[in-house]
């Protein structure tokens, strides 16, 4: 059976969601659109640095892959990103260029009340490598390069 993943943050990289503790069967489906959200890295990594989170916010919209993965790939997905732990697995509603779509994606549990972690280059290069690969919409990506997230 197959599932619908919306990746935001380094999970949009093809390689690191198709690496064997991710989910190796991913194969991308759209880039799509999450409404009344925004992305900032206020979710604090193990190491001290700010990793990826979305929050909601009236107006602003994050762009990201959406990935079809097989069911059995979720425990390990769910074990990369602290399911229960660190993030949460939610059921959202994104926007392709031609549908609404039903997506899982993790929304993070912890948060920095001050959103201003400084995440690690090694990690925007992540995030930056694939909304450049799957075509996310250039100013989308030059906001990644830039920064200007957080």
């Amino acid at each position: 059976m197959k599932a619908l993943y919306f990746a935001y943050g380094s999970n949009m990289d093809p390689d690191r969601i198709t690496s064997h503790d991710r989910a190796p069967s991913a194969r991308f489906v759209c880039s799509a659109r999450l409404d009344d959200y925004y992305l900032a890295f206020g979710k604090p990594g193990a190491d001290g640095s700010g990793k990826a989170g979305i929050r909601p916010k009236h107006d602003t919209a994050v762009w990201g892959v959406v990935f079809e993965i097989d069911e059995s790939d979720w425990r390990t997905l769910d074990a990369a990103e602290g399911n229960g732990m660190e993030y949460q697995r939610s059921t959202l509603t994104v926007k392709s260029r031609t549908t609404d779509m039903e997506v899982d994606t993790y929304l993070p549990l912890k948060w920095d009340s001050k959103e201003q972690l400084m995440p690690h280059q090694w990690y925007l290069d992540h995030l930056t490598k694939g909304a450049e690969h799957f075509g996310l919409p250039p100013e989308y990506v030059v906001m990644l390069e830039m920064e200007d997230v957080l």
